[in-house]
């Protein structure tokens, strides 16, 4: 099926469903444009860096300036950006996204300094960018290791996609504790004018698959619950422990691949709690219509879920298996374990693909999820400390990976670890997902 056949084909499923088989385990993060493929993280924990240095990149077409620790943009165009930072316990951090204009400054915020172990803390930005050089600024001290906790990924919307249809809007500085609609009163992006300023909606104008992120920034000792809602499916942005201090709070944020009918509405909503706009946008929602350019990919993608809770109990690592494989799923084949359990998708040819994973946080449990290709252990989203105190929290991340024809991506769940349920388990609720596309196949690059 052709992206240009959405708005008459609804038919999205279009995968094969293959037996399990057994597979071993255990490093990886980038950039992808026509220009660039490129992921960068560091090996340690440092001090405030103005131009931040990375110590690992894979760079398709070689953007990313070691010596300087910037990347050239080489074309004009819409970028999306992934930012990921792993944050040591009692420590506040400003990770941030420099731009050449200096117009918007996207960061990873966290204010606070409680805690007593390393979360995972990321979150997504698209930008409008012309030629020029772009860095990552930090403020604090950073943790990453062999699975990337500290990265950055990106790849040119305008050059892998062929419809000119997204959106990205924010709140200003300022406290939003009114419940219903968050107000988004900043636009940033907004082509072909999908994004209603009056009603706080986006509406889908044509039936496809989407990619959506909401973000928000949690206002200090508070429970906040919103959702982000794709017609009448609805995916949760949690935070309901209060152990982050009385002097600060966390950006939340997760991303969604989904279907979207021709005039359904797309809407954030807070249901409980306090939220902050804050000038870096880490109050916001942004999405993209996703139609590949056939000429560089392939019409690939997918989006696994699970509402309810996982223990592992050993020592080991052992699979994460969802019990849900999404309508926005198309060209590849699933991997199924007994009980409509899925493992695994399997990359239908070699080239580059966008991942993200989101989890939901079990109360008073460490938890370390793995993205693997070929059991082969690539970006963590990374929480050690065990002290939020009988609440959910929602924990999320974005990577770009390499994966070889008849591979296989997959998750994996560490030792004595938990992942968490949905606040509901009706059907239309969406808790730990596990979605990707692919940005470029080998033989069209």
């Amino acid at each position: 099926m052709s992206p240009n056949k959405y708005a008459n084909n609804l038919k999205f499923k279009n995968y094969e469903i293959i037996t399990a088989k057994s597979i071993s385990i255990v490093a990886y993060v980038y950039f992808a444009a026509s220009l660039a493929v490129f992921s960068y993280s560091v090996a340690e924990s440092i001090g405030p860096q103005s131009v931040y240095p990375f110590s690992n990149v894979l760079d398709h077409e070689n953007n990313y300036n070691r010596n300087t620790n910037k990347l050239q943009i080489p074309q004009n165009g819409i970028y999306y950006f992934s930012l990921s930072a792993g944050v040591p316990a009692n420590m506040a951090i400003d990770y941030s996204l420099i731009i050449p204009s200096g117009q918007y400054r996207p960061a990873v915020l966290r204010t606070h300094t409680s805690g007593t172990g390393i979360d995972t803390i990321s979150r997504d930005a698209i930008l409008q960018l012309n030629t020029g050089t772009v860095n990552i600024r930090s403020g604090g001290n950073l943790y990453s290791d062999a699975f990337k906790l500290t990265s950055m990924a990106a790849f040119s919307i305008t050059d892998v996609m062929t419809n000119p249809r997204y959106f990205y809007v924010y709140q200003p500085s300022g406290i939003f504790s009114n419940f219903g609609t968050i107000r988004f009163q900043n636009v940033v992006l907004n082509q072909p004018g999908d994004w209603d300023v009056n009603t706080n909606q986006f509406r889908c104008r044509q039936t496809g698959i989407y990619i959506f992120t909401f973000s928000v920034f949690v206002d200090p000792a508070d429970i906040v619950r919103s959702q982000l809602n794709v017609g009448n499916k609805v995916y949760e942005l949690l935070r309901e422990h209060t152990n982050h201090g009385m002097n600060g709070g966390d950006v939340l944020s997760r991303t969604v691949l989904t279907t979207c009918n021709a005039n359904e509405i797309v809407t954030a909503s807070l249901n409980g709690g306090v939220i902050q706009g804050r000038r870096e946008l880490t109050t916001g929602l942004m999405g993209f219509a996703y139609t590949p350019d056939s000429s560089k990919t392939q019409n690939v993608y997918w989006s696994l879920s699970r509402n309810t809770e996982v223990v592992n109990d050993g020592v080991g690592l052992a699979d994460y298996l969802f019990t849900r494989l999404d309508e926005a799923s198309f060209g590849l084949r699933i991997e199924q374990r007994s009980g409509n359990l899925y493992r695994a998708v399997v990359c239908p040819s070699s080239g580059w693909y966008f991942v993200h994973l989101t989890a939901v946080t079990m109360p008073n449990f460490r938890m370390n999820l793995f993205v693997s290709v070929n059991g082969q252990r690539q970006i963590s989203v990374f929480r050690s400390s065990a002290w939020h105190n009988g609440g959910m929290d929602y924990m999320g991340r974005s990577a770009i990976l390499r994966c070889r024809q008849g591979e296989q991506m997959s998750v994996q769940i560490g030792g004595r670890q938990a992942v968490g349920r949905t606040s509901s388990s009706r059907s239309t609720m969406y808790g730990t997902t596990f979605l990707g596309f692919m940005l470029y196949n080998d033989n069209t690059v």
